[in-house]
């Protein structure tokens, strides 16, 4: 007989994701367009910031917000040694050089009392990485990187629609980075976004995004700049997804307290410590 496998996550998908992207189809429209400044939209008013942009992952979404705050060689960025690896990845991608720090044993956010060790002259940033659904300590993070004059960049990549003392997590730094990959709470696949307050750092986002230029089809180049846009058929299943948000959480909240009262007689299992003043939204329940 052969093993059953427990499926960790799957997204829930049904007839308006199929609706939404035979819009698209409909309308010949695909690349990135009036579904995605729709979504753009969307995301920016649940977030709480002025400006955002799409990155085709969230790895790539860390890489944007880095080079938009000008972090590159010679610079260190202070990363959470628990997280995945793309955290890490997107530093070495600009450059720069990731110095790794220890989290908390509770619930794995970064250690600020081990990172005090690890800043040296050329630290630049730190990434505080909100893990398994939950905030780390930001009101320690932000008087610890005012201390250092360093810049925030908060990788948001499993916290999408969590809040740390009534602020969603990524507005909370300098920049905040997201993924939309299929493991998390909603997904377009693949994906990533980017959200910022100062409108500087966004007209660097738009200019890296897009081949150094602010507008599509013009063939001026005031920047170097990439392809990191996305499709109108990710931006349907994403506007999709949020819609049904407020239900995934709903069921995400009703998985973990079975979790917890299932387990709660086992010696060897513990469940994360909760955040104070963050909420906690799973990581793949």
């Amino acid at each position: 007989m052969a093993d059953k496998i427990i499926t960790q996550v799957s997204p829930w998908f049904d007839a308006r994701e199929k609706e939404l992207i035979a819009e698209c189809l409909d309308a010949a429209w695909i690349t990135e367009g009036p579904k995605s400044a729709a979504l753009s939209e969307k995301l920016n008013e649940l977030i709480g910031t002025p400006y955002g942009v799409f990155a085709p992952n969230g790895t790539l979404a860390l890489v944007l917000g880095l080079l938009a705050l000008e972090i590159g060689p010679g610079d260190e960025v202070l990363v959470p040694d628990t997280t995945f690896i793309g955290s890490a990845n997107a530093v070495v991608m600009t450059g720069a050089t990731p110095v790794f720090v220890e989290v908390t044993a509770g619930n794995f956010q970064i250690d600020l009392a081990d990172a005090e060790s690890q800043v040296t002259e050329r630290t630049k940033a730190i990434m505080p990485v909100h893990m398994f659904g939950m905030c780390g300590d930001m009101t320690a993070v932000k008087a610890f990187a005012e201390h250092h004059d360093l810049l925030i960049i908060e990788d948001a990549a499993q916290a999408i629609g969590v809040r740390y003392d009534g602020t969603h997590a990524g507005a909370m730094g300098d920049a905040g980075c997201f993924s939309f990959f299929a493991d998390k709470t909603i997904t377009t696949g693949e994906g990533g976004y980017v959200v910022c307050r100062d409108e500087a750092v966004y007209d660097r986002l738009r200019l890296l995004r897009n081949q150094g230029r602010f507008d599509r089809g013009a063939y001026v180049h005031p920047a170097i700049g990439y392809n990191f846009r996305i499709t109108d058929l990710q931006a349907a299943i994403g506007l999709a997804q949020l819609e049904k948000m407020p239900v995934i959480l709903e069921k995400k909240t009703a998985h973990l307290e079975r979790y917890a009262a299932n387990l709660a007689d086992l010696d060897e299992v513990y469940l994360l410590e909760r955040q104070p003043k963050s909420d906690y939204v799973p990581f793949r329940l």
